[in-house]
């Protein structure tokens, strides 16, 4: 969908997604190896009572899920920020999420560009907030093909 096909508060929700412990331990192996996502002994005896997922993977999740909608199809171009994320529930292995995406703002830059902000909220099958953040991106426009 092209930047005209979206409206401020739009909502879009994705599909469902497990995380399994391979794909959190994994993740976290490689990019945020960290003992509360690796070190199952130390985990266990955390405030957290468990490994958890890295707060970077759930904000790819919520991204992975809002780009597996399809609504972008090829007409993004570019990502400007992302901004205001918020860890509110640690994210354990063995969970099934959802993103809900709201568009929150729309306009068109000085060189033309579409614009959108969208909020993302990663929730997990209890309808429980896991993870909220705020990306802009640059979307195509009708007027990119005249």
């Amino acid at each position: 969908m092209k930047y005209e096909g979206f409206a401020i508060g739009q909502k879009f929700r994705s599909a469902d997604f497990f995380l399994s412990f391979e794909q959190m331990y994994e993740f976290s192996k490689m990019y945020d190896p960290q003992p509360m996502h690796l070190d199952a002994e130390l985990a266990n005896a955390s405030e957290f009572g468990g490994l958890i997922a890295s707060g970077y993977m759930s904000l790819a999740l919520g991204w992975k899920l809002w780009i597996e909608c399809g609504f972008q199809d090829t007409h993004g171009k570019g990502g400007i920020a992302v901004s205001e994320a918020k860890w509110l529930l640690p994210l354990y292995p063995e969970t099934t999420l959802h993103a809900e995406t709201t568009i929150a703002d729309l306009r068109v830059s000085s060189k033309g560009k579409g614009i959108i902000t969208f909020d993302i909220a990663l929730l997990n099958d209890k309808d429980q907030l896991h993870t909220t953040f705020r990306v802009v991106g640059i979307v195509e426009r009708e007027a990119d093909n005249a």
